[in-house]
């Protein structure tokens, strides 16, 4: 890897950047000076109240990354104004065109108070590095960073390169790859003390290499997308399976985890017996590829597990992921999304489903076998599930006296009093299930009177489509 002048890792790239033109910091702030000809309406402009011109930057402020130039572009009065408003020299994105000298005016009018920082490309990095070796960061507690935006591509990237040097507040980091990219990002010896520190932690990139494993106890958020993850060649270290279970077994503050990969490198170590361990705050966990038959599925204990995400790959039966996880604590989940159901007996499912008996939210697609006796069983129980809201999508054998069990479980035949618990039911790509079947689904036995259904007539008259969406 090189290094640049203090020896520090620096990224690798195939291209040089451009030296900025002039050195001219001042480019940007005397452009938003010029203003539009048509005075008479930035005069009226200045006479709008405080209160409302203060309206219109937050909205601005919420939607533009260049909220600050924008707006003082517009009159001098609000380039005054501008001036005066920190919060809006807060958010700096940083791309390919002059990003030194945008930067230096955002930390100037900030007062070195930049708190989120975007990167897009080599330029905006190298201006990055000047003014954080400056200590002119100290005040950034988000960075995302996007590898190539501009004309240069990078070979490597540290990911400790961005994150430990002179960033003390640091908390939330991003870096995305972009899918055609040789890039590798690994972490390195010297960012231990600092990715400590991060509590919300998202890399997506083609290949991933680890270089060292870092511990991040103050982690809440991880996400984690890559089609292959590996060790790199000089390191001695666990496998990159045994790594993602160690990041998982160091992170006991974790709040919400995404995981997803096409080919993770293994060890005769992964899998072997290894104690259990909790993440007791966790809520939400995205397994996809790979991840679904990882092993450390069967060790984890997640007491606070509300939703649960599995999209696993065609080799891999979601019966043996939800078999995985049986000992993580699933009586509490309220969302389940199987979005990728390639289990040739489906309604082997169901006594794992039945099992989160608070759930509210269940998506099936891509299901393979018959999905309706995966339906008839989740109903044929004394507690019917809580469901409010159903998806169902590709499901080539789904039909609607499955959907009608589901709708109406527990609810007795003749009953025509006692409301429904669904409000909604969405069903797309399952080609025995018409639009008519569904109305005729959510208003069986004279219950019409319970929905409101007449924008959907109108919205489908004359024929209603094959699959509809339908939010009573």
């Amino acid at each position: 890897m090189a290094s640049d002048a203090t020896g520090s890792p620096l990224l690798c790239a195939l291209h040089e950047s451009e030296p900025l033109e002039n050195g001219d910091y001042d480019e940007i702030d005397t452009a938003s000076s010029d203003l539009h000809p048509l005075t008479a309406g930035y005069c009226a402009a200045a006479q709008l109240p405080l209160e409302l011109v203060m309206m219109v930057f937050d909205c601005v402020w919420a939607e533009d990354d260049n909220a600050a130039l924008v707006l003082g572009g517009v009159c001098r009065h609000w380039r005054n104004i501008v001036h005066q408003t920190q919060k809006l020299w807060l958010n700096l994105v940083l791309g390919p065109r002059n990003p030194r000298g945008k930067a230096w005016l955002y930390l100037r009018r900030s007062k070195n108070g930049v708190r989120r920082l975007t990167l897009r490309g080599l330029a905006a990095s190298e201006a990055f590095q000047k003014h954080r070796d400056e200590k002119r960061f100290n005040s950034v507690t988000s960075l995302e960073v996007h590898l190539l935006s501009d004309a240069h591509r990078f070979e490597y990237a540290s990911i400790s390169w961005w994150t430990s040097f002179h960033l003390p507040l640091l908390t939330s980091f991003n870096c995305v790859v972009p899918e055609d990219a040789a890039t590798v990002a690994w972490f390195i010896p010297n960012a231990k003390t600092q990715l400590q520190r991060l509590e919300h932690l998202s890399i997506s990139a083609p290949t991933f290499e680890f270089s060292h494993l870092p511990a991040m106890s103050m982690l809440k958020t991880l996400v984690l997308d890559m089609k292959r993850a590996t060790r790199e060649n000089t390191w001695r270290g666990p496998c990159a399976s045994c790594c993602f279970e160690q990041i998982l077994r160091w992170s006991p503050l974790l709040e919400s985890v995404s995981l997803r990969g096409k080919t993770v490198e293994t060890c005769a170590l992964s899998g072997m017996s290894a104690p259990p361990f909790t993440l007791a705050h966790l809520k939400s966990l995205h397994l996809e590829g790979w991840f679904t038959k990882s092993g450390a599925l069967s060790l984890l204990r997640l007491p606070a597990l509300k939703s649960l995400h599995i999209l696993p790959p065609d080799t891999i039966a979601a019966k043996s992921v939800l078999e995985r996880l049986e000992d993580a604590g699933a009586s509490d989940i309220e969302e389940l999304r199987l979005r990728s159901i390639p289990d040739t007996d489906c309604s082997l499912l169901a006594p794992y489903i039945r099992k989160m008996s608070r759930l509210s939210i269940l998506e099936l697609s891509n299901c393979q076998g018959d999905i309706d006796d995966l339906l008839y069983k989740l109903v044929r129980a004394d507690e019917p599930l809580p469901l409010e809201e159903i998806v169902i999508s590709d499901c080539p054998a789904l039909t609607r006296g499955a959907i009608d069990k589901l709708v109406y479980a527990g609810i007795p035949s003749g009953d025509y009093t006692t409301p429904i618990l669904v409000h909604t039911l969405s069903v797309h790509g399952c080609a025995r299930v018409t639009a008519d079947q569904l109305l005729n689904a959510l208003t069986l036995q004279g219950r019409k009177e319970y929905f409101d259904t007449e924008w959907w007539w109108d919205l489908f008259l004359p024929t209603p489509p094959a699959g509809t969406v339908i939010d009573l």
